[in-house]
């Protein structure tokens, strides 16, 4: 074990390996009942998944298993019914990072933004993010995700936002100020690091992810990762 694992052991995460089953459904139920930040949502059911035309009804449905737990909710894209999403969220008092989903299919991408800006116009959307690793997976050049992102930009008043790994921000600092937030992804699982450690930011990347920008009044909201959006399939 490194000296800095041993220095940050008072910081770790709790030990599970102590505790019976029934403390820790109590604490599960404590967590929910004090709301977590927030959910990424999939209205999915079993049998579908992408490309499957969402309707309001099954979104409704979706939303109301997780509803009373969560304050925000995460949505990945524009299209296919997605785009109906944020509006339902509102009206149930969520808040909402809208998600737009970028390729390297370009017509799709223009739709996915102008539903996008759609939604944001209509008051729906708290942060757009405009694309999801797209520079990890290599579909697109950095000037075009930033043309994308100046076009929500110059067509809304809502923060705009991009999601990818930490360390592309570090690789891409012109898309970093291009943020009104941060949102970096952190890899502990894929980076080898020790679970009872993975919330350490040398750790997680995040001391490598830093604010940008000419002054502190321009400067985006750095978040270091997601950990308080968590993934899950509704």
């Amino acid at each position: 074990m490194s000296k800095q694992y041993k220095r940050s052991l008072s910081l770790s995460g709790i030990d599970t390996s102590t505790l019976s089953d029934a403390r820790m459904r109590q604490m599960v139920r404590e967590l929910l009942d004090n709301k977590i930040h927030g959910l990424s949502f999939s209205p999915y059911i079993e049998g579908q998944g992408p490309g499957t035309i969402l309707e309001s009804t099954q979104i409704r449905q979706r939303l109301l298993t997780i509803e009373q737990h969560v304050e925000w909710i995460r949505t990945f894209s524009c299209t296919d019914g997605h785009e109906l999403i944020p509006e339902i969220a509102h009206g149930r008092g969520l808040k909402t990072m809208v998600g737009v989903w970028l390729d390297d299919d370009l017509e799709h991408n223009d739709l996915e933004v102008e539903n996008a800006i759609a939604v944001a116009r209509a008051g729906h959307a708290n942060i757009v993010a405009v694309g999801n690793e797209v520079l990890l997976r290599d579909e697109l050049s950095q000037e075009q995700l930033l043309s994308y992102m100046q076009r929500v930009k110059a067509a809304t008043d809502v923060p705009v936002a991009y999601v990818d790994a930490y360390f592309k921000f570090v690789d891409y600092p012109e898309v970093t100020a291009a943020c009104d937030v941060v949102l970096a992804y952190c890899y502990p699982f894929w980076e080898g690091c020790p679970a009872a450690h993975a919330q350490q930011p040398k750790a997680n990347g995040s001391s490598s992810v830093k604010p940008a920008g000419p002054t502190s009044a321009q400067q985006p909201k750095a978040l270091s990762h997601l950990s308080t959006m968590q993934s899950a399939t509704c």
